[in-house]
């Protein structure tokens, strides 16, 4: 196969290398000169629609100011994905309607997995595989998990390898007061 190759090229004429040679180094040229963003287009920002209601971890205020763990959490997501958010109002057994049916990107709300469901996952299959399955159910329905009560490396690297969004416990730290929690996790000293 390569001697058929040397035999080709050894019998093209010397004018058509050199146009071949030309059309190369013009490809060449031209991929260098010209910048790759003149052809590419800017993505539009996604539209992403949130079913927001009421709850423990979100609020709106009289004035319409969104605040909470479920706003904030959408806040920084939108700072790293360019994401807008459109919010539709409801009850939750609406907006979980809404949701199934496609109309609704993600609810807004937080789950909060209780240390109850936590505390034995290292040593009880039962457990973990329960963890797992609330995980999924939250998957499916775009809701973050939170897992309360980790005590332990063990608990944190299951609740990782399961793919839970975030978790609190005592593994990191006791409960500070305010002073102390500033000085050392917000300012790290």
């Amino acid at each position: 196969m390569k001697s058929r190759l040397l035999k080709r090229a050894a019998s093209l004429s010397l004018r058509t290398k050199r146009i071949l040679t030309l059309v190369l180094c013009l490809t060449i040229v031209l991929s260098l000169a010209l910048p790759f963003s003149a052809f590419a287009q800017k993505a539009e920002p996604k539209n992403v629609r949130v079913g927001w209601y009421e709850s423990a971890f979100h609020r709106t205020d009289p004035f319409g100011r969104r605040s909470g763990y479920g706003y904030e959490y959408q806040q920084r997501i939108a700072t790293y994905t360019g994401w807008k958010y459109e919010y539709v109002e409801g009850s939750w057994s609406e907006l979980l309607e809404k949701l199934i049916a496609g109309e609704l990107d993600l609810l807004s709300d937080v789950l909060k997995m209780d240390i109850g469901f936590i505390r034995n996952i290292e040593r009880n299959e039962r457990d973990f595989h329960l963890v797992e399955l609330i995980l999924d159910i939250a998957r499916y329905l775009k809701v973050p998990v939170i897992a309360e009560g980790v005590e332990t490396e063990a608990q944190l690297r299951l609740l990782r390898d399961a793919g839970c969004d975030l978790v609190q416990g005592y593994y990191f730290s006791r409960p500070l007061p305010a002073a102390e929690f500033e000085r050392k996790i917000l300012r790290r000293e």
